[in-house]
């Protein structure tokens, strides 16, 4: 009762005594009375009676409202599954996805097998971002149809949203075998990249950039898997035909200047930093990611106030933390950068750019075995990160593990990454090389030599430890 009332709102009568004048006046008062307040005396019975006609329509009310009630329930008892179907799918076309939902669900109260009821209130909780119910309805709707395109599409993207990036893959592999379906050759790359399978992911967004080549979201993902693959250089064309696609977008401007970056064309990534920045003003990675080219580029009080800006934008952003930390490092200022670090990993555990930035951080606290640790978490993350590799070369270095000191600073360079004297990857290699043949040919005084003559220091028993570095991370 009280819900079917609570819609009307009954006014309250106000500026009215609560009891008549008084009956015991003196009776040479009467005829005064009566003229005067007459007027006040038929608005009294004018309001009271205007009073008791609204208590008289509330009360009306409430006897139909408390007799519509069994009807209601009866008429609700004679629907069957098909009009709650029916009744969840205007409430679905009119934008009312709750409604639809639970219209759904009355539907498959009275007939669980209803295979359209489960499949439209999946889609339902799909629009609703309710992943894991969403999941659950197409999982039992796929028992029984599991070649339907569109229910495995569905099942992919909701196992994409719950980061179950193999999952999606299978489903969205099935999806495709059904011929039209190559728009979801994107979805399928995203999950293969999400997992780190770059050549599988490759091969889908070639595929659909050839099939569909005005779909910036192709030529975004071609490119963005080119650049983590270390060959930044094939990614510039994909972005630049995604750029010419919809030049309002500032993504393919910004995915240029990460490119330019990885390149150390540092002052041409800055050049696409701005641009992006006129496109979206509040755009945190680009903010964050021309503090790392400032960085580089020495200019560090622009790279504090661009980091610090990001960060305002964007309090958790990873790329803002790393510069943050590499300029501490660049200060002396180890420990806080390891802890800025170790902060910024607690919101972003499985960032490969700030595992390695505490890597470089604690390898020069020479806590070395931490410091090892960090930069295989980094590689394993992102196995194209090459700071991380080279930062575990000069561990392996320190620690006198020169064969794998070697290798990971030839990984370093097959990933761009050169950021110091080539005394402390090549020359010290080509070195290595020599005293391996030195060994065999029972010349190993010549190879001590020979490092000697190349880096400029004085000869001792081992490889000479790793210089003073400036700090580096993308």
């Amino acid at each position: 009762m009280a819900s079917a009332l609570s819609r009307f709102n009954v006014p309250k009568m106000v500026g009215l005594r609560q009891k008549p004048p008084c009956a015991a006046a003196a009776p040479k008062l009467a005829v005064f009375l009566s003229s005067q307040c007459a007027p006040v005396f038929r608005a009294l019975k004018t309001q009271l009676l205007m009073q008791a006609s609204i208590r008289f329509f509330c009360l009306f009310l409430a006897i139909c409202c408390a007799s519509l009630g069994p009807q209601r329930a009866a008429a609700q008892a004679t629907l069957t599954s098909d009009d709650f179907f029916q009744r969840g799918n205007e409430a679905f076309l009119e934008g009312d996805l709750r409604s639809a939902a639970d219209f759904y669900t009355e539907a498959l109260a009275l007939e669980p097998a209803h295979a359209s009821a489960r499949f439209n209130r999946g889609v339902a909780y799909f629009k609703r971002n309710q992943w894991s119910r969403a999941s659950d309805d197409f999982d039992l709707y796929l028992r029984d149809h599991k070649d339907d395109p569109e229910a495995n599409a569905y099942r992919g993207q909701t196992a994409y949203q719950l980061q179950n990036f193999s999952e999606a893959v299978h489903y969205y592999s099935k999806a495709l075998e059904t011929p039209g379906n190559d728009s979801l050759r994107i979805d399928r790359g995203l999950a293969h990249f999400a997992t780190h399978n770059l050549e599988a992911a490759l091969q889908d967004f070639r595929e659909a950039a050839r099939v569909a080549p005005a779909n910036i979201e192709a030529w975004l993902g071609y490119g963005n898997t080119l650049r983590e693959m270390g060959d930044p250089a094939n990614a510039l064309p994909c972005y630049e035909k995604a750029y010419d696609l919809r030049p309002a977008d500032p993504r393919p401007i910004f995915n240029m200047g990460i490119a330019l970056f990885n390149l150390n064309k540092y002052e041409e990534a800055i050049e696409r930093f701005d641009q992006t920045l006129r496109l979206n003003s509040r755009y945190a990675k680009a903010l964050a990611h021309r503090a790392g080219c400032f960085f580089y580029l020495d200019r560090f009080a622009e790279a504090a106030a661009d980091a610090h800006r990001a960060l305002n934008l964007a309090p958790n952003l990873p790329e803002a933390y790393h510069v943050i930390g590499l300029l501490e490092i660049n200060d002396g200022h180890l420990e806080l950068a390891e802890r800025i670090f170790s902060e910024a990993l607690e919101f972003s555990p499985d960032n490969s750019e700030l595992l390695a930035g505490r890597a470089l951080a604690r390898q020069k606290l020479r806590k070395f075995e931490d410091a090892r640790e960090d930069a295989d978490a980094a590689i394993a993350y992102r196995p194209s990160n090459g700071e991380a590799y080279f930062i575990r070369a000069s561990v392996r270095k320190a620690t006198q593990d020169d064969l794998g000191a070697c290798a990971d600073y030839q990984k370093a360079n097959t990933y761009g990454y050169r950021p110091f004297a080539d005394m402390d990857g090549t020359v010290f290699c080509e070195g290595l090389s020599d005293s391996l043949e030195a060994k065999k040919d029972g010349r190993e005084h010549l190879c001590v030599d020979r490092v000697t003559r190349r880096s400029g220091r004085r000869a001792t028993t081992r490889p000479p430890g790793p210089p003073p570095q400036r700090p580096v991370g993308r």
